[in-house]
């Protein structure tokens, strides 16, 4: 069967700009249906800056029967858009939406938004294909057997249980991602599922446990990642790359291998946690080309991320940004100003710290409540000082959002702290030049920015 997956365009060039080009899970599930005789094309919106209408052209164009979507939460109305453009034009295909957003409300989705079929919650690989499978066979009546799906029958919606989370030998059993499919390769990859923490913010769609891959497995893709698309960079978008010690000095290891027998610098990047900083492991890293890890902090306040569950301190934070630095690495700290019964003060005190740090470069976000995370519910039930301004999904944009107000602080003073947050991160460091470039790189950004320190956007 003919299937479309779809990635939104996103005019959001912040997060565009940071996460790059090429989805990881549209990947993987192209790649899972290929193999299985499926014929696939992939729409990447971010990538071709595709509007809805042009989007439904191409699904038209590909003769798909069948129109897989991703989206986040701030995307689910565009996604939705793209799914009335597709069945405008093709009244008979079949949608079926996923990510995050679905994964938390798959059947108020489908409740919302009339054009999609099916809702996918958690992982999509198997799931899709299930669900392309009862399609091709005719008897759309299977889908009651297809696990962690919501969907569209009779004018009635129905959900299914859950379906478990692959194991580490599930992972290792996929095919490597469809990047062949994709108009740009930006090629993330990923060694592990899963993330063990509890952070009050993050819904952790991908589950609790976590799952890894082998280093021979993980060495293994990017030995086809040079040899079939002739890449020498990656990024791993793992939680948290790392976690396993011993893991990551046999990975090290490996890849060492693999790059002294290729004899050329692969160089990759990962998102890592302050509280497993060592400089032993960091140093062999950056010997097997990581130029760069990624920090989520989050706060300036210790009270504050403790409030939060984040399990760290400011001190592991200052520590691990030195260490990552002095073994040669590019350091990016993520910042949210909005937690929970958030101050002026203690944004302030975000403010201070994410300047004094003196991280390369820092991502500053507006607390989103997303649906599935404890600060939805905090914010759904009035707790943590939170007031739920709108749940119109659109609002849901850690960059540009005003989902929620706290107590002490509207949604215009959340965006004018975070404004001041990036201002001051450049303007004390005296980093004229790297503003000038970040002022170039995000421009529309920094035009919503601009008016929110003027006051001229309410």
């Amino acid at each position: 069967m003919r299937v479309a997956l779809i990635n939104p365009a996103n005019s959001n060039d912040i997060q565009s700009f940071r996460w790059g080009v090429g989805h990881l899970g549209l990947a993987y599930i192209a790649a899972v249906l290929e193999k299985s005789g499926h014929t696939v094309s992939v729409i990447d919106g971010k990538a071709e800056k595709l509007s809805p209408k042009s989007i439904a052209s191409r699904v038209v164009e590909s003769k798909s029967l069948i129109a897989g979507i991703t989206a986040m939460t701030h995307e689910i109305h565009l996604a939705h858009e793209i799914a009335q453009e597709i069945k405008t034009k093709v009244p008979h295909i079949k949608t079926v939406v996923g990510g995050p957003h679905t994964s938390a409300l798959p059947e108020r989705t489908l409740e919302e938004f009339e054009a999609f079929d099916v809702a996918v919650s958690g992982e999509g690989e198997i799931t899709m294909l299930e669900i392309v499978e009862c399609f091709s066979s005719g008897d759309d009546a299977d889908l009651g057997k297809v696990r962690g799906i919501s969907y569209r029958q009779n004018n009635e919606i129905y959900r299914n249980p859950l379906r478990e989370f692959m194991s580490s030998e599930g992972l290792e059993e996929l095919p490597f991602p469809a990047w062949h499919l994709f108009p740009e390769q930006g090629l993330p990859m990923f060694a592990g599922r899963g993330c063990p923490y509890r952070c009050k913010f993050c819904m952790r769609v991908l589950g609790n446990r976590v799952r890894i891959r082998s280093p021979e497995n993980v060495v293994a893709e990017i030995r086809y990642l040079h040899d079939r698309f002739g890449k020498k960079h990656s990024w791993f978008q793992d939680e948290t790359f790392g976690l396993k010690r011993q893991w990551t000095r046999k990975f090290l290891n490996k890849l060492a291998e693999f790059r002294s027998e290729k004899d050329f610098d692969w160089t990759w990047k990962a998102n890592s946690r302050v509280n497993l900083a060592d400089q032993e492991i960091y140093s062999q890293m950056s010997e097997q080309g990581c130029q760069g890890l990624d920090f989520g902090i989050e706060s300036g306040n210790q009270a504050i991320l403790k409030t939060i569950c984040k399990d760290i301190s400011l001190d592991k934070a200052r520590h691990a940004i030195a260490l990552a630095r002095r073994a040669g690495m590019v350091t990016e700290a993520f910042f949210i100003i909005g937690h929970p019964n958030e101050t002026f003060g203690t944004a302030l005190d975000t403010i201070r710290f994410a300047a004094r740090l003196r991280a390369d470069r820092i991502a500053v976000g507006v607390m989103v409540p997303y649906p599935g995370t404890e600060i939805w519910e905090m914010a759904r039930q009035n707790q943590g000082g939170y007031s739920l301004v709108s749940q119109d999904w659109r609002y849901y944009d850690k960059y540009f959002g005003q989902a929620i107000r706290l107590d002490r602080l509207s949604p215009n003073r959340l965006k004018v702290l975070q404004s001041i947050c990036y201002l001051w991160f450049y303007l004390r460091n005296l980093r004229i030049g790297d503003l000038f470039r970040f002022s170039m790189q995000h421009s529309r950004a920094v035009v919503r920015m601009a008016g929110n320190l003027l006051g001229l956007r309410k």
